[in-house]
């Protein structure tokens, strides 16, 4: 599959049904061992104002958190295996920077209930597949949401 540019008109006027603004500016890390996934992922929020870094598994993930400057606001995972640090990668994340979203993509939502409970705040979940209006909805939702439990304490 081929997407338009980064940025283009096209890929900022996708059908947008809820009329709700999806631009954003915030952080977010996806790690996803699909380069496929990765790539068209990271475009489209890309093209949306979303800060966009990579990971193939939680190792990588880890490195690159702890190499970089800017916080990450949202971790986006396709990555619930056990065996490549999924289960605990948005645990250690939450150590150090608490007002992390994760967000889950996933075929089967049995994986996520599956998870350790040690994850402090909301875990959310989007059911793969998904079009790119449900990513880019789901993640505006996300961020939102997080945003007016703050205006409400």
């Amino acid at each position: 599959m081929k997407l338009p540019p980064e940025g283009s008109f096209i890929m900022r006027s996708l059908h947008n049904p809820a009329g709700r603004d999806l631009a954003g500016q915030e952080a977010i890390l996806l790690v996803d061992a699909d380069p496929a996934i990765r790539k068209i992922t990271r475009l489209l929020l890309h093209s949306f104002g979303y800060t966009v870094a990579t990971a193939s598994d939680g190792d990588e993930a880890l490195h690159l958190v702890s190499h970089t400057q800017r916080p990450v606001d949202m971790l986006l995972t396709g990555n619930l295996s056990p065996c490549q640090n999924g289960h605990f990668l948005p645990e250690q994340m939450m150590l150090h920077q608490h007002k992390l979203k994760v967000l889950y993509m996933s075929e089967h939502f049995i994986d996520v209930l599956m998870l350790p409970s040690r994850i402090h705040g909301p875990i959310y979940f989007l059911g793969k597949p998904f079009t790119y209006m449900e990513l880019l909805l789901k993640v505006r939702e996300v961020f939102d949401e997080a945003e007016n439990q703050l205006l409400r304490k």
